[in-house]
């Protein structure tokens, strides 16, 4: 029956309205109408508790007070209820949980499920409480819940101004709506009606996230607010009333064009996918394909408005409820996916990787290579793995699966087995991270990896300038490992620059890439063709032994004089090496010039044991006793001869390749100590007519140990300007596609950069462990999403991220490095992780949070393990599951325990009620009548995040019961947590070796078949809860006997007697405490 028809005729005069006003005080929102019956799905999927709370309880109450107070300003729209009743029915049917399934979730099974309280709520309340329902997705859709919340209290005081003034003013009102202005609606009531919606639109968006992300693809373009109207109360009244109003008209075949972002924004919120005629960049139909809109209009939008900078659909509104002092706060929100949306823990994966492309700098900003790139490392590793590579197997393998390593190299591969629309959305999310999420892993001192041996940020080279003005900012990294902040400060912590030449297979291939490198060098130094060389190392691996031996890096003419390079006269040249030919490189006797230089930088005596004892004048000049050997190798007269037969081959071949060839002992080159010596040879410069030119050759590209480029010492120090990290990338990116790197060079230079790694004092290391680990919790919970706003925060300074430790790097290279491993997670540390993933803003202290047993937020419930788990399985402290549902509050609940929880006593007068008898070995379950019941005190703290001023709290502890039922009475209130650790409990795992047919169970025990025998102090030493394979009464059971003190023993599904008497013996159980055994 419609409450209207209790008031419709009109009333004259004022003493005639002035009796009836005395009657519309009482409760009319607890009537409640049948729901239509395209919503009967919803109500059908709901638990007992939600139904009733959604017919009887609160949520039911704020949808007739609400439908009520609206009525009279909405359309009519029988098409639109009908057809969000059958989206809504297929949502609800389509995320159900059978009983069975909910049953596993102990104490959370009345609270898991889709929480659709508040539709099932408005369903029972009559079309006006469902299109208010539909604006409550609308407002959750696009506002935060304090914001939302705010909306809501202002427009529902607006429309009961309004009612009152109509009625003041004309001495006419219509009964219905003055009795709803008369009703009281607190701003709690107002919160838990839009954190249920909330709650349904997280659920809906999930199982429409096909459809949503097609939608927002299609949508990107559009730049529209949702309307100007700049008075909150009738700007949320005008949009509302034009999407309920549009849609009906498109549900019935009525084209509509969108004037404002209202419809589009009901599109998004309400699930309804109706055909689109996208007018810009140009007309376009789209076709969704909404069976409920087999007949329907289509929707046209042209919404781009290139005067704003606003993307996507916006909506400004001024607060005015938002915080307790101040004047309104002029909030601006938009469902553009950048600003405010929730991404899949993949999707989060693919932005970080722009992050790390971001930290890159210029070796990251090409996406396409720089995912090929790591693709191409990813099946090296592979490629060596299959091989029996031991590194490759350390990088892939076991817990190195769960590294952001490995994260990265699977976003690599989705990226490019992605193609069409999901192409277009990972290039997006990339450059979501590449924009947005700067500060969320900070810079890595070097790109991909150190591989490229130069750091990520390029800095002025001034070392030919004033020293002074070349101050390079210390990172933590530099500090901790002692490197001053001086301009070598990168060098020295990221390595030499083109390092990863000893990455490729074959020295050919090394000195062809090394002659590109100095081709694309040599105009911009202006390197004279003498002034630049190679040095490779050739090995002789049958005997473990190796010389230097060198080439040319710029073709040049012997017998011309002294000239700058020039690549026009360079086809006219040729290159030159000096090979080995198995003679002595023993110095028995060196120019001067270079003992100077020994003598200097090596001045101490303690140092003259480092050199070679083959520099006899030098250590004779010093008076030297130390004879130290030389690190040069010395081949045997055989193995010279072996070489020499080999040299005439080489000769000849590269002679057939147009290159000259001079004995390599014929040269006097010393290389002793490069790095810090430099090479020394007198007539390179000679060669070429540079007869002033200085000796000495300095390493500027390349690796010391395998290949690289030697410049006439002081000309090296353009070479970062002239070949940017973007060349590098390039080139080091061709390799790979060249298949020119070797599987198992990668492969350990990888891990060898791991194991040096150093997350401790590295904070774009610690952050992407921190990524990892959080990566490594949300396998768990499926179907989740996270806020996109994590990007923004600096994760490696989250307050959970501190909490964890950093193991110093270590010299074992047969296990994982600790800098690739995800942190261990203590419950605490895990439910702050949590939060601010789920929240993308919140940074919590998990000091705070040490007695959390679970938590609450939007539609979701994350569960500490313990609590669904048999008292006998192992839990560990961080294991948390997820479920979907919530507690029906508001915000970021975190239930804890009480202090001191109840127990009931038993009482004389109940002797006849405690159930005790001899244990006769037979084990079953005495509590089938058992049930875990979750309730809340009341009680709640806000969890302080700095003060906002605002109404609502967003984040707060709730004190929580987990009642102990027998057949509905109470029995005890748990803290199960407090148990898991506690010094008195001991398992009692299966038995392997023992037949337990053989093996009389103790008859000894006292058997408990009730909750009264166990309260009631056991007068046996040894007594057994009966409960058996019932988890819920077992861990009801092990959690009272701790808290009443007895030493507990839990058993598992098949005892072994035998194994417990041993043990019985062995802990003298019963001797001097009361033991409680839970089978």
């Amino acid at each position: 029956m419609s409450f209207n028809k209790l008031a419709v005729s009109a009333v004259n005069g004022a003493l005639e309205i002035q009796p009836a006003l005395a009657n519309i005080n009482f409760d009319f929102s607890l009537w409640k109408v049948a729901p239509p019956k395209e919503f009967e799905g919803v109500g059908a999927a709901l638990t007992t508790f939600r139904r009733n709370e959604a017919e009887n309880g609160c949520a039911h109450r704020t949808a007739r007070k609400l439908g009520a107070l609206f009525e009279k300003v909405l359309p009519t729209t029988p098409k639109l209820i009908k057809a969000y009743g059958q989206r809504a029915s297929e949502i609800s049917k389509a995320s159900s949980i059978d009983a069975e399934a909910r049953a596993a979730y102990g104490v959370f099974a009345s609270r898991v499920g889709a929480d659709a309280t508040s539709l099932w709520a408005a369903a029972t309340s009559g079309s006006s409480a469902i299109a208010v329902h539909l604006l409550a997705c609308m407002l959750a859709k696009i506002w935060e819940a304090p914001e939302a919340t705010s909306i809501w209290v202002e427009i529902t005081e607006k429309r009961k101004k309004e009612i009152n003034d109509d009625f003041e003013q004309n001495n006419i009102s219509d009964m219905a709506s003055l009795a709803a202005a008369k009703q009281e609606l607190t701003r709690s009531q107002i919160s838990e009606w839009d954190a249920s919606a909330r709650a349904w639109l997280g659920v809906a968006d999930t199982e429409k996230c096909r459809q949503q992300k097609q939608l927002m693809l299609i949508l990107e373009n559009v730049q529209t607010s949702v309307n100007k109207i700049p008075e909150t109360y009738s700007s949320v009244i005008s949009a509302w009333k034009n999407a309920l109003i549009q849609m009906e008209g498109l549900i019935n075949g009525v084209s509509q064009e969108a004037q404002g972002g209202d419809i589009i924004l009901g599109l998004s919120a309400w699930h309804l996918f109706p055909d689109l005629m996208v007018v810009a960049p140009r007309p376009t139909p789209v076709r969704q394909r909404d069976p409920i809109f087999a007949h329907g209009g289509v929707l046209t939008i042209g919404l781009v408005n290139p005067n704003t900078q606003d993307r996507g659909v916006h909506w400004s509104l001024p607060l005015a409820h938002l915080r307790h002092y101040g004047v309104p706060v002029v909030s601006l929100r938009s469902i553009d996916s950048n600003e405010r949306s929730r991404i899949s823990t993949g999707e989060l994966l693919l932005a970080t990787f722009g992050c790390v492309l971001q930290g890159w700098g210029e070796a990251g900003n090409n996406t396409l290579q720089a995912v090929t790139w790591l693709n191409n490392v990813g099946r090296l590793l592979e490629k060596s793995r299959s091989a029996g590579g031991r590194s490759a197997c350390i990088l892939l393998e076991g817990d190195a699966a769960l590294s952001w390593f490995s994260l990265l190299l699977a976003a690599a591969r989705q990226y490019l087995e992605s193609q069409g629309n999901e192409r277009k959305t990972a290039n997006k999310l990339i450059l979501l991270g590449r924009k947005h999420g700067k500060r969320f892993l900070d810079r890595p001192a070097e790109p991909l990896f150190g591989l490229l041996g130069v750091p990520s940020t390029v800095r002025p080279d001034n070392s030919q300038g004033n020293p002074s003005t070349h101050k390079p900012e210390a990172r933590p990294t530099d500090i901790v490992a002692g490197i001053s902040s001086e301009s070598s400060m990168l060098l020295s912590r990221v390595g030499q620059r083109g390092s990863y030449v000893n990455l490729i297979t074959a020295d050919d291939d090394k000195i062809h890439f090394l002659r590109m490198v100095a081709l694309n060098i040599a105009g911009g130094m202006s390197l004279d063709p003498t002034q630049i060389f190679i040095r490779y190392k050739r090995h002789y691996p049958k005997w473990s032994k190796h010389v230097y031996e060198y080439t040319t890096a710029l073709p040049w003419h012997r017998a011309t004089p002294k000239r700058k390079f020039d690549e026009s006269k360079s086809g006219a040249d040729g290159h030159t090496r000096w090979l080995y030919r198995g003679g002595s490189l023993l110095r028995r006797g060196t120019d001067r010039r270079y003992y100077d230089r020994l003598d200097a930088t090596f001045p101490e005596t303690g140092d003259l044991q480092r050199i070679p004892g083959d520099f006899w004048e030098f250590h004779k000049s010093k008076n030297s006793s130390v004879r130290p050997g030389t690190d040069r190798n010395i081949f045997t007269e055989e193995e010279g001869q072996s070489i020499c037969q080999e040299f005439e081959n080489r000769k000849r071949f590269y002679a057939s390749l147009g290159e000259h060839t001079i004995d390599r002992e014929s040269e006097l080159i010393e290389d002793f100590d490069s790095m810090r010596m430099g090479v020394f040879w007198d007539n390179m410069g000679c060669v070429g007519g540079n007869q002033g030119q200085t000796p000495w050759y300095r390493l500027i590209y390349g690796d010391e140990n395998s290949a690289g480029l030697f410049v006439v010492e002081g000309r090296g120090n353009m070479l970062a300007l002239i070949r940017s990290n973007g060349t590098e990338a390039a080139d080091f990116s061709s390799l790979f596609e060249a298949g020119k790197i070797d599987a198992t060079a990668i492969s350990n230079q990888l891990l060898r950069t791991f194991h040096n790694a150093n997350a401790a004092v590295d904070p774009h290391l610690k952050a992407l462990k921190a990524v990892s680990t959080a990566a490594a919790m949300y396998r768990k919970f499926p179907n989740t999403s996270v806020d996109v706003r994590i990007l923004q925060q600096p994760i490696w300074k989250a307050a959970w991220v501190k909490e964890c430790y950093d193991a110093p790097p270590e010299q074992d290279m047969d296990r994982i490095p600790s800098s690739l491993e995800p942190y261990h997670l203590e419950r605490s540390t895990a439910f702050a992780c949590i939060a601010m993933f789920e929240s993308g803003i919140y940074d919590i202290d998990p000091s705070l949070l040490e007695n959390v047993i679970a938590m609450s937020s939007i539609d979701s419930i994350y569960i500490g393990g313990a609590l669904l788990l048999d008292p006998q399985e192992l839990a560990y402290s961080g294991d948390i599951r997820r479920v979907l549902g919530n507690i029906g509050r508001p915000g970021m609940a975190f239930l804890i325990p009480p202090v001191d929880p109840m127990i009931r006593e038993v009482k004389m007068a109940e002797w006849s009620r405690i159930d005790r008898d001899e244990f006769d070995g037979d084990m079953r379950d005495c509590f089938e009548s058992t049930s875990l019941h979750l309730s809340f005190t009341g009680a709640n703290t806000p969890i302080n995040l700095g003060f906002s001023g605002g109404q609502d709290v967003d984040v707060y502890l709730l004190e929580t019961l987990i009642s102990l039922r027998d057949g509905g009475e109470w029995i005890a209130d748990l803290d199960i947590f407090n148990t898991i650790d506690n010094v008195r409990l001991r398992k009692m795992s299966d038995c392997q070796d023992h037949n337990h047919n053989n093996v009389v169970a103790p008859h000894n025990f006292t058997a408990i078949d009730n909750w009264f025998g166990l309260i009631d102090a056991p007068e046996t030493p040894m007594s057994i809860v009966r409960a058996h394979k019932n988890w819920q009464a077992r861990l009801a059971a092990t959690t009272i006997s701790i808290a009443l003190g007895y030493e507990t023993v839990v058993l598992s599904d098949h005892p072994c007697w035998c194994c417990f008497n041993n043990k019985a013996k062995e802990m003298a159980w019963g001797k001097f405490l009361k033991v409680i055994i839970i089978g």
